[in-house]
C-alpha cells in the first residue's frame, strides 16, 4: 500500500497513547482501533501534499473522533434495568472523552477548518445513527446503503477535504462487510450493542433472513466487491491490491 504495515502500527500506538484513562482503563475494555479504517485513512492522507507533520496530525486527530463514534457505538441500546450499569454509562464518557481529545488538538494548532470537517461527518453520521434506532427505514437494502454510508462517511469528508478520489462506495461496503465477518465469529453476548442492533433491524425488514444467513450477505459483499475493488484509482493501486488479496484469502479460507 502506499503506507507500510510500520507506519499503522506507529499511528495506532500514537493513538492509543492518546485515549490513555487511568480511571477508564480501569472500568471499561480499551477501545478498539478499527485497522480497517485507519488503512484506509492513512492510505487517503498520505498520497496527499500536505506536510508529513500535517498528515501525521490528520491521522491521528481523525482517527480520535472515529474511535469516539465507535466507542459510542458499544453502549447497549436497551439497558436490563431501569438504570444503564456504571460501566456503560463509563462508555458514553468515554467516548465524549476521546471526542473532545480530537477537538482540543485541532484547536492547539488553530486548524478549524479541518476541525469544520470532522464536525459536519460526525452531524451526518449521527443523523443515519437516528434513522436506523427510530426504524426510519424501508427495505433491507436501504438499511445497507446507510451503514454502508456510515461506515466511511467521515474518512469520505477527510478524502473530499483533501481531494482525493477514494471510491466511498468500495470503502463503505468492504468496512460493513469486515464488520459482518468479525460478528459472525463473535460470542453470544447478554446485552446488545449498536453493531448487533442494525443486524436485529435488518431481520425486521427482511424477516429472519439477515441474521440467519449473514455469511451469505457477506459472501454477495464480496462478491461485488471483487468489481468493485477495479474503481480504486490506479494512484491508490497498492491498496487495490491488498483489498484484493484480503478478499482472495477470506473466500480460500470460507473453502476450506
Amino acid at each position: 500500500m502506499e503506507t507500510s504495515s510500520i507506519d499503522i502500527r506507529s499511528y495506532k500506538a500514537q493513538i492509543e497513547k492518546k485515549i490513555q484513562h487511568v480511571f477508564l482503563d480501569k472500568y471499561i475494555p480499551k477501545p478498539v482501533i478499527d485497522d480497517e479504517k485507519l488503512t484506509i485513512l492513512t492510505t487517503i492522507i498520505n498520497h496527499s501534499d500536505v506536510s508529513d507533520q500535517q498528515k501525521q496530525r490528520y491521522i491521528v486527530t481523525a482517527m480520535l473522533a472515529q474511535t469516539a463514534l465507535d466507542t459510542h457505538d458499544t453502549v447497549p441500546a436497551h439497558s436490563q434495568g431501569e438504570r444503564w450499569s456504571i460501566a456503560n454509562q463509563l462508555k458514553v464518557l468515554a467516548g465524549d472523552y476521546y471526542s473532545g481529545l480530537y477537538y482540543l488538538l485541532l484547536s492547539e494548532i488553530d486548524d478549524f477548518e479541518f476541525i469544520h470537517i470532522l464536525a459536519s461527518a460526525i452531524k451526518e453520521i449521527n443523523e443515519i445513527k437516528m434513522k436506523i434506532y427510530q426504524s426510519s427505514i424501508g427495505t433491507f437494502q436501504d438499511l445497507m446503503d446507510m451503514r454502508e454510508e456510515m461506515e466511511f462517511l467521515l474518512l469520505q469528508h477527510v478524502a473530499q477535504f483533501l481531494g482525493d478520489s477514494f471510491p466511498p462506495e468500495v470503502a463503505g461496503k468492504w468496512l460493513v462487510t469486515n464488520k459482518l465477518i468479525r460478528q459472525t465469529h463473535k460470542p453470544e453476548s447478554g446485552e446488545l450493542s449498536f453493531s448487533d442492533v442494525w443486524m436485529e433491524q435488518a431481520a425486521s425488514v427482511s424477516g429472519s433472513y439477515f441474521v440467519s444467513n449473514a455469511k451469505a450477505v457477506v459472501r454477495e459483499n464480496l462478491r461485488q466487491l471483487e468489481i468493485l475493488v477495479g474503481k480504486i484509482p490506479e494512484s491508490h493501486r497498492l491498496y487495490r491490491e491488498y483489498l484484493h488479496s484480503v478478499i482472495r484469502q477470506h473466500n480460500y479460507n470460507e473453502a476450506r
